[in-house]
C-alpha cells in the first residue's frame, strides 16, 4: 500500500510554514490522510505517525531504530545539552538510571511542603478584583517550585531571576529552529539569534556556579541537585560529570518550566469557561481540605479535580509534537521509511482524534470515570509521552500541579477580563499568549 503525501507543499519551505503558522491545524489535516504521512519540512522529507498503536511501537518495540532525534531533538541538545529528553542507547539508560532516585516517592512527598508555600505566597498575593496575569503567576509559580527543589541555595530567589531571563528565551529557540532546521539562518546576526545567544550563555554560567558551590560543601542539600551529584548507576559505579549534571538539571528545569506553568493556566481558563466544572472543583477542595493548608496525603482524594486536570492536559497539550529519527530502513504501519529520516508524532493530534475521543473538541472530565477511560485504547494518551522514554518528571509534575491548584482554587475564583480574549501560541509548547483574569475571594 502506498504511503500518503501531504499535499500543497510550498517551494523550499515544503510545509514548514504551515506548521509554524497553523501547527494544530497541520496536525489535524494531515491526520485525516492516513497513520503514516510523508511531508515535506524545508529540503527534507519527514514523516508524520498518527495512529496511536503504530506511536507506541515505535517507542517500545522498534525503538532501537526509531531513536531519539530529529529536529527537535537536534535543537534540544544544541540549546539544553544533552539530558535525558535528547540522548539515545547506553549513555540514555545509564543517565536514566542516575536521574531516577531524585524521582522517588518519598522525595516528592517531602517536596510538597515546598510547593504548598509557593502556591500560598501567590494566593496572599492577590486581592479581591484584582487583575492578575494568570499564566504570568502560574509560570513564577512554577519556576519559584522548581528553583527551590532543584537547587537548594540561600539565595534561590536571584537565580530564580535568572533563570525567569534566560530559561524562555532559549526554550523559544528550540521550537523556531526545529520548524526552519536551516542552520546557517539561525547563524545570522539577527538581533533574536544574539538575544538567544547570550541567554543560553547566562544559563550555563549560572548552573554552572550552582553546581561548583555544592560540590564545595559536599554535602546533600535534600533537592535535586543533590540527588544528581551523588547518585552512582549501580551497574557501573559510576557518577555523573559537573556537565552531564549540568545538562541534566537545565533539562529537568525546562522541562517542568513551561509544561506545569502552562497547564494551570489552561486550568484556569477551563474553570472559567465551564461553570459547571468550577463548581465541582471548588465543592471538592472544600470538603476535602475544610479551609485547612493541603498535604500530600490528600492529593489522592481530590478526584475530580485530578480528572479536571488529565482533561486539560487532553485538551491543551503542551508538548504537542515529538520527533525520532530512524537509525536503520524501518517499515511502520507497512510503510518503509528509509535510515536517517525524521519521524514525528503529535500528542494533541491524538488526543483530538474522534476515533478515540467522542467529541474530542468537548471538555468532559467525567471522560475519565474508569466505566469510561476503559474504552480509551492505552496508547491514546500521551501528554508526558509514552514507551521506555515516558517523562521521568511525571509523578513530581502531577503532585506540584495537584498541590498548587487545590491551594489557590480553594481560595479565589477567577473570571476572564472583558475584551481581552485569550489567544493560543504554539512554538515548542501549546501555551496561552496572556491570560488576563479577575480574582475573586471565595
Amino acid at each position: 500500500m502506498p504511503m500518503a503525501t501531504m499535499p500543497r507543499r510550498l517551494p523550499l519551505l515544503g510545509h514548514a510554514a504551515q506548521m509554524l503558522l497553523r501547527p494544530r491545524e497541520f496536525v489535524s489535516s494531515i491526520r485525516e490522510h492516513g497513520d503514516v504521512v510523508r511531508f515535506q519540512l524545508g529540503p527534507k522529507p519527514a514523516y508524520m505517525v498518527n495512529d496511536p498503536d503504530l506511536i507506541n511501537e515505535m517507542l517500545t518495540v522498534q525503538r532501537t531504530r526509531f531513536t531519539k532525534g530529529g529536529p527537535m531533538c537536534e535543537q534540544a541538545v544544541k540549546m539544553i545539552g544533552n539530558g535525558i529528553f535528547a540522548s539515545e542507547g547506553d549513555y540514555y539508560r545509564r543517565q536514566r538510571r542516575l536521574v531516577q532516585p531524585g524521582f522517588h516517592h518519598q522525595r516528592i512527598a517531602d517536596y510538597t511542603d515546598v510547593m504548598r508555600e509557593v502556591s500560598e505566597t501567590t494566593a496572599n498575593s492577590w486581592r479581591d478584583g484584582q487583575v492578575v496575569d494568570v499564566k504570568a503567576d502560574t509560570a513564577g509559580i512554577a519556576l519559584h517550585i522548581l528553583t527551590r527543589t532543584l537547587f537548594a541555595v540561600d539565595d534561590w530567589e536571584e537565580v530564580a531571576a535568572e533563570l525567569h531571563g534566560s530559561i524562555p528565551a532559549v526554550l523559544g529557540a528550540i521550537g523556531r529552529r526545529a520548524l526552519l532546521p536551516v542552520d546557517f539562518v539561525h547563524e545570522l546576526p539577527f538581533p533574536i539569534n544574539r538575544r538567544t545567544n547570550e541567554a543560553q550563555g547566562r544559563l550555563f554560567e549560572l548552573v554552572d556556579s550552582v553546581i561548583t558551590a555544592h560540590r564545595s560543601a559536599g554535602t546533600d542539600h535534600g533537592d535535586l541537585l543533590s540527588s544528581l551529584m551523588f547518585a552512582t548507576d549501580p551497574e557501573t559505579g559510576e557518577t555523573m560529570s559537573d556537565r552531564e549534571v549540568r545538562d541534566e538539571l537545565i533539562t529537568m528545569f525546562s522541562a517542568g518550566l513551561e509544561t506545569a506553568g502552562t497547564t494551570m493556566s489552561w486550568f484556569f481558563h477551563v474553570l472559567a469557561s465551564h461553570p459547571d466544572v468550577e463548581s465541582r472543583v471548588h465543592a471538592e477542595v472544600d470538603e476535602v481540605l475544610g479551609g485547612r493548608p493541603v498535604t500530600f496525603a490528600d492529593l489522592s482524594t481530590l478526584d475530580y479535580l485530578r480528572r479536571v486536570l488529565k482533561e486539560t492536559l487532553r485538551t491543551f497539550t503542551p508538548v504537542w509534537l515529538l520527533t525520532r529519527n530512524t537509525a536503520v530502513d524501518c517499515t511502520i504501519g507497512g510503510h518503509h521509511i528509509p535510515a536517517g529520516a525524521d519521524v514525528f508524532f503529535s500528542a494533541y493530534g491524538v488526543h483530538h482524534d474522534p476515533r478515540f475521543y467522542p467529541r474530542p473538541h468537548d471538555f468532559d472530565p467525567d471522560r475519565w470515570l474508569p466505566e469510561n477511560a476503559a474504552g480509551i485504547p492505552r496508547h491514546a494518551y500521551l501528554p508526558f509521552g509514552g514507551g521506555a522514554r515516558k517523562c521521568v518528571g511525571e509523578g513530581y509534575a502531577m503532585t506540584e500541579m495537584v498541590t498548587v491548584l487545590a491551594t489557590l482554587t480553594s481560595r479565589w475564583r477567577l473570571r476572564p477580563v472583558a475584551g481581552r480574549p485569550m489567544r493560543p501560541v504554539v512554538k515548542s509548547t501549546y501555551a496561552p499568549r496572556d491570560l488576563l483574569m479577575t480574582a475573586h475571594a471565595r
